[in-house]
């Protein structure tokens, strides 16, 4: 909704209620704005502010000047101080590699992770300029496997050779005779979603964290600033920010329709009140 669709129905219910007093132009957009700030908090409070939720990722990342120990980079916005970090910090995920499991040769090394899609997976032995791009397994549902055991497996089973330390995908159905074997290897081993949820802490436990590796992955923010460990590469937050004023009356006032009236309520009493005048509002 436009600020200036807001304004004219301000100005006529004050109008109404005050025909003969003088209202300025910039005490309405003020009072809109007051309005918008104190029924954005009351929404916040109920646990309703993700409508007003901003996300973002931040992917320059760099060794911070004062504390060589961590990583810092910078909001866009500033996050609201109109509700505790646990309220305002709705979620807050991070990416602990760059590494991408692509359709063409490259190179890893055992333990390297890499992701597919949105997923992330770990080098179970050393790649040497191979296409891997299909080789991607889950093991929690991996099975033992050694050659001739008589075992029937069964198409898209997970096995691990206990004799060659290897993991290997049943490409069609069949049983362990006489050397009859339908499985390829595969190298990368799912370990979850791409992007890790990570903890919010005050700075100062975050560097106790990071000093003392109690945790792979937090964040601590102060101010714009949001500082985390060396091994994350990019950290996607969706925050509450402070309320921006808005001015420009052809400008977007973003709240959801449900709060349009009492955005109106709340700016009619908060001009009537500075004209002296109570209200039946």
């Amino acid at each position: 909704m436009k600020l200036d669709e807001l304004y004219r129905d301000v100005y006529s219910g004050v109008k109404v209620m005050a025909p003969d007093e003088s209202v300025r132009p910039t005490d309405i957009i003020m009072a809109i704005n007051q309005a918008v700030r104190v029924n954005r908090n009351n929404y916040i409070r109920e646990g309703m502010g993700h409508y007003f939720g901003f996300t973002e990722t931040i992917t320059d990342l760099t060794e911070d000047s004062e504390y060589d120990y961590l990583l810092s980079g910078q909001l866009s916005k500033t996050i609201t101080s109109e509700a505790p970090s646990g309220v305002a910090i709705l979620t807050s995920n991070a990416s602990i590699t760059e590494n991408e499991i692509e359709d063409t040769l490259q190179t890893f090394e055992e333990g390297d992770l890499a992701f597919k899609g949105n997923i992330l997976y770990e080098a179970v032995r050393d790649i040497s300029s191979e296409n891997t791009f299909e080789s991607t397994f889950d093991s929690d549902n991996l099975l033992m496997y050694k050659k001739d055991n008589g075992i029937k497996y069964f198409t898209g089973d997970v096995l691990y050779n206990v004799e060659d330390d290897k993991y290997y995908k049943v490409t069609s159905d069949f049983t362990a005779i006489d050397g009859d074997e339908n499985i390829t290897e595969v190298v990368w081993r799912k370990l979850g979603n791409k992007r890790i949820p990570v903890s919010h802490y005050s700075f100062d436990l975050l560097q106790n964290i990071v000093l003392h590796d109690y945790e792979r992955q937090a964040i601590s923010i102060v101010k714009n600033t949001v500082y985390t460990n060396k091994n994350v590469t990019s950290i996607t937050l969706s925050y509450i920010p402070e309320w921006e004023h808005v001015k420009d009356k052809e400008e977007e006032v973003d709240i959801p329709n449900s709060m349009i009236p009492a955005v109106l309520t709340t700016a009619k009493q908060i001009i009537l009140r500075k004209l002296g005048m109570g209200t039946n509002e």
